[in-house]
């Protein structure tokens, strides 16, 4: 890893322990959906161009690294099959295949573009994690790499090479 390489990721580590503790203070507060909207709002306003380069996926990361340890209120209430996966990768730490799902992350209308797709997604994974209930086991750990992607002006992830980021 090259010093800047090793600077973002040390940068992106305290990123995601603030997105952690915020979390915690939403959940043990059982914050309602307002609240979690003003927060996520706030991350995103304060990010400004990190928030599509890696702002945006390092807090997917960490509300699925708390919905690895949760489940549905019901025990017939089902997850949407995306978030299932995506939460599977990153308890697998499958970086690659977390990668793939969060570029590609399905959204009701065909013609949004990334950044809808990215408000669309955590907006899932917080409803998802806000009307979960806890489980035992341990929390998938920090997204490790750092995290960087290409973007156009639109917000719209650029493929680089085979990989994303």
């Amino acid at each position: 890893m090259t010093d800047p390489d090793t600077a973002l990721a040390v940068t992106q580590a305290s990123v995601q322990n603030y997105f952690a503790s915020s979390i915690e203070t939403l959940l043990s507060s059982e914050a309602d959906q307002i609240a979690w909207e003003e927060w996520t709002a706030s991350v995103r306003l304060s990010s400004e161009e990190t928030w599509f380069r890696c702002n945006a996926f390092l807090l997917a990361h960490t509300v699925g690294r708390f919905l690895a340890c949760r489940a549905p209120l019901s025990s017939i209430a089902r997850r949407d099959p995306w978030i299932d996966a995506f939460v599977s990768a990153i308890v697998a730490g499958d970086r690659r295949a977390e990668l793939v799902l969060w570029s590609s992350a399905p959204v009701e209308n065909p013609l949004a573009n990334d950044a809808v797709r990215y408000s669309a997604v955590l907006w899932s994974l917080c409803t998802a994690l806000r009307t979960s209930r806890p489980l035992d086991g341990a929390r998938p750990g920090l997204y490790p790499d750092p995290v960087w992607f290409e973007v156009d002006d639109a917000g719209d992830l650029q493929e680089v090479g085979d990989e994303y980021a």
